[in-house]
């Protein structure tokens, strides 16, 4: 199973982009966030487990 990382992009307390990657491309991602949207809050945090549903 792959380590998978979600980078948000905030405006105050909206969010207006999330972007789930690999945790070899979070960092490299979250920093052109960064310069893209400078002034903005960009957030780097583990991506919660996929759950599988029965059916």
């Amino acid at each position: 199973m792959r380590d998978r990382r979600v980078v948000r992009v905030w405006f105050g307390s909206r969010l207006m982009t999330e972007h789930h990657v690999d945790r070899a491309e979070a960092a490299g991602f979250a920093a052109a966030m960064r310069h893209r949207f400078a002034g903005l809050r960009v957030t780097d945090e583990p991506a919660e487990p996929s759950r599988i549903l029965a059916a």
